[in-house]
């Protein structure tokens, strides 16, 4: 498959940090970035982006679905049960590019089931107050 590559993710434990999100936190603020990812990966697999591609999320039967498509194309998907998400531990020490990794506490160990690497960190979206009221 074009753009996906097998990888070994860090299985390391890892604690619980004061700079986290929770997913679905997280997902409602990843759909409006969606180009700004530069590649998902899971334990077994990685999906990377290139300029002939584009990144479309979704859900479907209440998981999120991460699809890579090239042209109408479908290059590779990943499909997370965010029941099983813990939380989201953002990585604030990039330069240019930002890790986001799906925490999942398994059997008392803290592992990243998931991770999101993205060209700019995470900044909440502020939609501005209207000045007056709309109808």
């Amino acid at each position: 498959m074009l753009g996906v590559r097998a990888m070994t993710m860090r299985s390391e434990t890892k604690a619980h940090p004061q700079g986290v999100l929770s997913f679905p936190e997280f997902w409602r603020w990843l759909k409006g970035h969606a180009g700004c990812i530069l590649s998902v990966a899971t334990p077994d697999a990685a999906l990377y982006d290139n300029e002939e591609m584009h990144w479309q999320l979704g859900e479907e039967d209440g998981s999120a679905v991460i699809q890579l498509l090239h042209g109408k194309n479908l290059v590779g998907e990943i499909v997370i049960a965010h029941q099983y998400i813990d939380y989201v531990q953002v990585d604030p020490d990039g330069e240019d590019e930002f890790v986001f990794d799906c925490i999942s506490n398994t059997d008392g160990d803290c592992v990243s089931a998931y991770s999101f690497t993205l060209a700019h960190a995470y900044v909440p979206d502020v939609r501005p107050m209207p000045s007056r009221l709309v109808h």
